[in-house]
């Protein structure tokens, strides 16, 4: 399932830089933003075929259910564009050793969550006519930073289909229209300006996507893996950007998601998805102390594919302080 939520672009560039462009410094990659969109994917795994081993030990498959948070990127090696992709700084999954073996082998920022489709509405005194709650999320966090309070499980994400108010409250309304509105109408006029200006650019950009979906072109991945130095943990002792590459190898069933759905996200600490993404808010609520953000994806839609994803490659990594060494078989390929 594919939500695509309006953003910032500056603020998701900023993203990209304190993320990798900061951090791999020295390499010549580098990696810019395109578009003004974050994508809010979210993975349920049924039939699992093939194998997936370790030779010391069986690492066992991936999550069942995953939630990523993911920016379209465009990548370069020395200014020159090498490929686009996609980065993850929000990952969320179902499975403790999928966490651990996500981290450690792909480098993506996973963190445990418990994820549910709670109980539909359809049997419920209102029927169909009730909006149905599509997903609840909840993780380990801290309700307050730096005030020795324990962690507890918190919810952090919700999709359903209610409104994000009462129909009959118009000052509410006119607040979400005078905000929201006006933001869902600059990006609407900037699409059909863009077309105008790029009609023959956006037909290369839809065949390229077709790429994708009918002729198994891989879909690019770009981690930074990062080991904590047991010496000082405010440091890493190695460091790594991780490519990986998962392809569509048989698509099933695709279509749009017509039901006007809601992603709620709970503001908690060490959770800043909202803010650090740049993600356009259409209204706030407070409920019992938590402040929870609602975001509406636009022309949502989800797939029922079969995918191949393999062993990551290292394109660069560096040990403590030591200079970065770019090992990816597209640079030492082209270099020799």
């Amino acid at each position: 399932q594919v939500f695509p939520l309006l953003a910032d672009r500056v603020q998701l560039q900023a993203c990209l830089t304190r993320y990798l462009d900061d951090t791999l410094k020295g390499t010549g990659l580098t990696y810019e933003t395109f578009g003004s969109y974050a994508y809010l994917l979210v993975n349920v795994t049924g039939d699992q075929l093939g194998t997936m081993w370790s030779s010391d030990n069986n690492i066992g498959w991936w999550a069942e259910r995953e939630v990523s948070f993911c920016i379209p990127t465009r990548w370069y090696r020395d200014g020159e564009l090498i490929s686009v992709g996609l980065v993850s700084p929000f990952v969320y999954a179902n499975n403790g050793r999928a966490v651990i073996t996500d981290r450690e082998v792909n480098g993506r920022p996973s963190a445990h969550a418990n994820i549910d489709s709670p109980k539909d509405a359809w049997l419920t005194s209102s029927g169909p006519n009730q909006g149905r709650r599509l997903l609840h999320m909840d993780t380990e966090a801290f309700p307050a930073l730096h005030l020795g309070q324990r962690s507890e499980r918190c919810t952090l994400l919700e999709i359903d289909e209610h409104d994000v108010l009462p129909y009959n409250d118009d000052v509410g309304w006119r607040m979400v229209a005078d905000a929201w509105g006006e933001t869902l109408v600059d990006d609407l006029r900037r699409k059909a300006e863009e077309r105008r200006a790029e009609y023959d650019a956006l037909t290369q950009v839809k065949a390229l996507a077709l790429e994708l979906l009918a002729h198994r072109q891989p879909i690019n991945w770009i981690n930074l893996k990062q080991y904590r130095d047991a010496a000082d943990a405010e440091r890493a002792c190695y460091q790594a950007a991780v490519h990986i590459r998962r392809t569509i190898t048989a698509i099933y069933d695709i279509r749009e998601i017509e039901p006007r759905l809601h992603v709620r996200v709970h503001r908690l600490p060490g959770h800043p998805i909202v803010e650090t993404l740049g993600l356009k808010v259409k209204s706030v609520d407070s409920v019992g102390g938590k402040v929870i953000e609602n975001l509406q994806p636009l022309r949502p839609f989800w797939m029922r594919v079969a995918i191949r994803e393999e062993l990551g490659t290292v394109a660069a990594w560096r040990t403590d302080e030591t200079a970065w060494h770019v090992t990816h078989p597209w640079f030492t390929a082209a270099a020799s």
